[in-house]
């Protein structure tokens, strides 16, 4: 997803250079917002190197139909041999071959009806 905001910065980038104008500024500042927001984005990492003490984390990997697909994921001890097991919240069809960290959870707003 990061490859892909930035590969979208740089095309409007591109295409507000000829424009000038209003227009080309208005593209440029969109550009220069994604990659702000792309310098903030996570890398992804090996999965071997995911935390394994129960942290929540978005695992992904390459499906041969799918594409991407990622989900969020824990390793957590299923067996008596002490393996480890990924867990996703959804069936992704495969094994996580990469993760990042889950970004923090949102805060429902408070009932302002009540207030």
């Amino acid at each position: 997803m990061k490859q892909q905001i930035e590969a979208l910065a740089a095309e409007m980038r591109l295409r507000s250079d000829p424009m000038g104008g209003t227009s080309g500024r208005i593209l440029a500042t969109w550009a220069d917002r994604l990659d702000q927001i792309a310098a903030q984005m996570p890398a992804w990492q090996p999965i071997e190197t995911a935390p394994k003490d129960g942290t929540q984390f978005v695992g992904g990997f390459h499906h041969e139909n799918y594409g991407w697909v990622w989900d969020k994921c824990r390793f957590f001890d299923e067996d008596k041999h002490g393996s480890r097991m990924v867990y996703a919240v959804m069936d992704l069809g495969g094994e996580p071959t990469h993760w990042y960290p889950a970004p923090p959870e949102r805060q429902a707003a408070p009932d302002r009806r009540t207030e």
